[in-house]
């Protein structure tokens, strides 16, 4: 069964910038990213991030594997 792309038990900014970072990195064809924090409701808590105007990441996703 298929699984999403994710990182759980992260409890600071500092964890979540480099979990955010090690994600994108070995995820490249990811273009939008979604955060949830468990700790609200009623659809509080939940963001996006949409990379696709990131340039080097652009310039990566460019680069033969």
């Amino acid at each position: 069964m298929p699984t999403a792309i994710s990182s759980v038990d992260i409890y600071d900014e500092q964890e979540f910038m480099l979990s955010l970072a090690k994600l994108i990195a070995n995820n490249l064809y990811v273009h939008t990213w979604l955060f949830k924090i468990d700790d609200e409701f009623n659809g509080r808590g939940h963001a996006y991030l949409n990379i696709d105007q990131v340039k080097p990441l652009a310039n990566l996703r460019k680069k033969p594997i």
